[in-house]
């Protein structure tokens, strides 16, 4: 999966998760871009309308110098840039913790069928507590909570392994994505975009 994009004359630098590209039409939109290099910037946006001062174009779009220009302003804004990427990545998907103690009934069927029509389901499991990810939602399951209840959490978990064709777990993942882990602090619900 893509979360941000960069624009350089060539592939400068070797971030995981990115789009490189030479030119904003060949750009993902609705995630951020960085353009490399201050007369690539002139030349995208007009010299008029970038300034040497200010790395934001708008709130999603920056220009940082080419390594030959500034070396140690590149490496800074390309760091900054790539953690900017995850956290612009963790508001844009609304996280719903399924609350069957202190959510009322009717709530609770409101997101079992919000959950059954979700398309693409991806489901981490980390422990007794199961992430589902889809439409840009994820859903966050206790299993301890509900076997607590009186659910049985076995079953539980054979219902949403039926509903969805990528179910993995802390051990399936951990060497591909141990990375983002630490990207995200720890805070594995995101792992579900990526898998």
């Amino acid at each position: 999966m893509i979360i941000g994009n960069i624009i350089s004359s060539n592939k400068e630098g070797d971030l995981k998760y990115i789009n490189y590209c030479t030119s904003l039409d060949k750009c993902f939109k609705d995630i951020p871009t960085l353009i490399i290099g201050w007369s690539n910037t002139k030349k995208i946006f007009g010299e008029g309308n970038v300034s040497i001062l200010n790395k934001s174009i708008d709130k999603t779009t920056f220009w940082t110098f080419n390594q030959k220009e500034k070396k140690i302003e590149y490496d800074i804004d390309t760091l900054t840039f790539y953690k900017f990427c995850f956290s612009n990545m963790k508001t844009r998907y609304k996280y719903v913790y399924v609350d069957p103690i202190h959510d009322s009934l009717s709530n609770i069927k409101k997101i079992i069928k919000k959950i059954k029509s979700l398309k693409n389901i991806k489901v981490y499991q980390e422990d007794d507590y199961i992430y589902i990810y889809g439409d840009n939602l994820i859903f966050g399951i206790d299993l301890n909570i509900m076997d607590f209840i009186g659910i049985d959490k076995y079953k539980l978990k054979n219902k949403i392994e039926k509903i969805t064709n990528v179910l993995l777990s802390k051990n399936d993942i951990f060497i591909c994505y141990n990375d983002l882990i630490s990207e995200f602090n720890n805070d594995v619900k995101y792992i579900t975009y990526f898998i």
